[in-house]
């Protein structure tokens, strides 16, 4: 494992140059960008749960089609390239199976595993209440603190 100690910096490309000598600039970003994505990956799955996608895919009981998808969702949710690209982004999530479509057919999608056991309201084992407890936005205000608190007024909250 290589030694990421850094001597103080001096300057701010001192220290981007003896991070990528220690050998830790690829393996450091792809931390870091894992991070920030993970924001995007809850919102997704918030979203997929309150709109109720997955027990959509799976009432349909078959693969279902982008137009049969948006027929079952309120009307203005989304518009068909972005229902498009919102479900293969929950395929990049491995939480739907995209089968794509040729030059004449539509892509469809059905439930992976984890999805048809986890996110089908009503399942046993469903854990869609935890989700959107967990991402509700009374739950998140502690984490996300004002512009105008102090540092020690954030670390109060969270530890309250």
């Amino acid at each position: 494992m290589p030694d990421h100690k850094v001597a103080p910096m001096t300057k701010r490309n001192e220290g981007i140059t003896a991070v990528r000598q220690a050998g830790g600039d690829v393996q450091g970003q792809a931390l870091v960008w894992n991070h920030i994505m993970a924001v995007i990956d809850s919102l997704v799955l918030k979203c997929a749960v309150k709109l109720e996608i997955f027990d959509v895919i799976h009432r349909h009981g078959r693969p279902i089609s982008l137009p049969e998808i948006a027929a079952a969702l309120p009307s203005s949710c989304f518009s068909q390239p972005t229902l498009r690209r919102f479900m293969r982004y929950l395929s990049h999530m491995r939480l739907v199976l995209d089968h794509d479509g040729d030059d004449e057919r539509e892509p469809s999608f059905t439930l992976s595993p984890a999805a048809a056991a986890y996110l089908v309201k009503g399942s046993k084992l469903s854990l869609t209440s935890f989700v959107q407890i967990l991402l509700d936005k009374n739950f998140l205000e502690p984490f996300t603190p004002s512009t105008s608190a102090s540092p020690a007024e954030v670390t109060s909250r969270l530890s309250s």
